[in-house]
């Protein structure tokens, strides 16, 4: 004996079995509406965790394979060129960004003055630019997940309230509180209260855990961009960047 049985959401119509199955097509229009759209956003929603986990997985790996090749390298030349065959990561772009502004001369203010070199401010301006870039395009598509996880709680609810309501018009319209009259408009309710958590709770989750890994990424670009400003103040001092 299932749940259903239990609680009397057998009785949905003459020829009902009782099942989830049969409790979605006998409902209303307006149930299978809430169902739709919250079974689109469920659907969206798992596509985007799939997309993103691996994603960030794939991130993480490149990241890793890049810092082994930027600490092996002797100069931030060599590592330069040794790491121009990796994929894109967010501490390649932010290397690259800083060693292109490093290796680049300031527009001399007049004809009398030299080439400027920049200054390590400048330097890490340019890097912390790349980092704000770099972190929207991790959160790219994280909004959905929190407009999932916030908002299918309440439209489940919507449909929760419609199908109470349809269950007590079908007792005023007969004039008969029978499980058998009260429990289609239940089982609406039911179903779109169940559809609603399915929805939002992975969303809720998986949210959660990118912005946890987002966090992680964040604090990685930091560390990097420290380490990047004091390998520059060691090796290209000698090529008159300032401090």
């Amino acid at each position: 004996m299932n749940i259903f049985n239990i609680l009397g959401l057998s009785v949905i119509g003459q020829n009902s079995t009782g099942s989830i199955g049969s409790m979605v097509l006998e409902a209303g229009p307006v149930a299978k509406a809430v169902l739709i759209i919250l079974l689109i956003m469920s659907a969206l929603s798992w596509a985007i965790i799939l997309f993103k986990y691996l994603s960030y997985k794939k991130i993480s790996e490149s990241s890793d394979k890049f810092m082994d090749m930027f600490i092996g390298g002797k100069t931030l030349g060599e590592a330069y060129d040794e790491t121009r065959s990796i994929p894109a990561s967010y501490l390649k772009s932010i290397f690259d960004v800083g060693y292109k502004t490093a290796m680049r001369k300031r527009t001399p203010k007049s004809d009398q003055d030299d080439d400027t070199p920049v200054s390590l401010d400048t330097i890490e301006r340019a890097m912390r630019k790349v980092t704000l870039v770099e972190v929207n395009k991790l959160e790219d598509l994280l909004s959905f997940l929190a407009s999932t996880a916030s908002a299918s709680p309440f439209i489940g609810l919507f449909g929760t309230v419609w199908g109470i309501m349809s269950a007590f018009r079908s007792i005023g319209v007969t004039e008969s509180a029978s499980l058998a009259i009260v429990a289609p408009g239940i089982s609406e309710a039911l179903i779109t209260t169940a559809m609603g958590l399915f929805a939002a709770i992975p969303a809720v989750l998986a949210y959660n855990y990118f912005e946890r890994r987002i966090k992680v990424f964040m604090d990685d670009m930091d560390a990097f961009i420290i380490e990047m400003l004091n390998r520059f103040e060691r090796h290209i001092s000698s090529n008159g960047i300032r401090k």
